[in-house]
């Protein structure tokens, strides 16, 4: 799956036709959205922990 669902989207950047560019675009988010993969949009880059008490 992954493969393919890659290769659609080297296919996509590579076509200069509208049409086909719109085909390849409905079927990557149909593909996401059928195999429910969650693609981050942001992550967090730092995390700090605080004790409030001593051990």
């Amino acid at each position: 799956m992954k493969e393919e669902l890659d290769e659609q989207v080297r296919a996509t950047l590579a076509s200069t036709d509208e049409t086909e560019r719109q085909e390849l675009y409905g079927s990557i988010l149909n593909t996401l959205q059928e195999q429910s993969v969650f693609v981050p949009i942001s992550y967090i880059e730092h995390f700090a922990y605080f004790l409030t008490q001593e051990p």
